[in-house]
Formats: structure tokens, sequence, C-alpha cells
């Protein structure tokens, strides 16, 4: 983006996923997404366990993410602005 001078957050806002390391290194922090890797690894083996057993296990597993905002999306007050998203307390319209 910053090759093809597009000016971010003001013109593109970007988020990305996974919450890595390299997300608080880039020049502009980039809000991510943290997946429940604890709450995934669980899941899969209990759900192998169960058809090891014999048992009916469900198709789908739906487990809770969690949004980190960072300057990317134009959050300027990163601290306040989590927080808000986290508890479901964002202004209207804030959230996409």
């Amino acid at each position: 983006m910053l090759d093809h001078d597009i000016l971010m957050p003001a013109e593109c806002a970007i988020v990305g996923s996974g919450n890595v390391e390299e997300s608080l290194q880039a020049p502009l922090p980039l809000t991510t997404l943290r997946h429940p890797m604890q709450q995934i690894g669980s899941a899969a083996m209990e759900k192998l366990v169960k058809q090891i057993e014999g048992k009916k296990v469900k198709n789908r597993t739906t487990l809770r993410m969690s949004l980190i905002v960072r300057e990317s999306c134009g959050a300027k007050d990163r601290t306040r602005y989590e927080a808000a998203i986290l508890d479901g307390l964002a202004p209207k319209g804030s959230r996409g």
C-alpha cells in the first residue's frame, strides 16, 4: 500500500488475522483477530476422541475470536477503543 501512495488508514483500513508479533512491528500497527488456539486444540481433541469411540460429533464448532484494534483501522485511542470492542460497547457505526 505504501509503495502505491495509498494513505492508511485514511483511504484504506486493513485487518489481519492471527495476532502475530509482526502485527505490532508494522509501520502502522495492524488491527487483527486473535484466534483461541487453546480452545481450538481442545475442541479438536474432544472430537477426535469421540470419533475413535464411535460416537457422533457435530460437523461445526463455533469459537469466539477477539478483535484487537490498532491504528491500521483508523483507531486513534487504541486502548480505550479495544476495550469497547471487546466488551461490545463500541459506538454505533464503528464496527463496520
